[in-house]
């Protein structure tokens, strides 16, 4: 979630919802708990950086109703350097992406 609030920043983008599947780092970042210290000192930058954002939220997103997200991790694993998509995102993000709207309509 650091990272994404750092290129966020960077990218001067002013209103940011970020979503993470950590609720400890979700719960410490909303001062609802205590983090350890090694997960304190992230919520502690991400919490400095985000007075950089007209509004900014943060949410906690169980792994398994964020499929694209973890397809997206999986995939990042084997890319070498720093990726950004802006317009276009790979064909695996796609189609968890259709698969999770599917999924969603027909839960109704």
């Amino acid at each position: 979630m650091e990272i994404g609030v750092t290129f966020a920043m960077e990218a001067r983008v002013k209103d940011m919802t970020f979503e993470g599947d950590s609720l400890v780092i979700c719960n410490a970042i909303h001062g609802l708990t205590e983090a350890a210290p090694l997960v304190q000192n992230v919520v502690t930058r991400i919490l400095k950086r985000d007075q950089g954002f007209r509004t900014f939220t943060f949410s906690h997103t169980i792994r398994q109703r964020n499929a694209p997200a973890h397809v997206l991790a999986q995939h990042a694993v084997n890319v070498k350097n720093f990726v950004v998509w802006l317009e276009e995102c790979p064909g695996c993000i796609e189609h968890a992406c259709m698969h999770d709207v599917l999924s969603f309509f027909n839960s109704e």
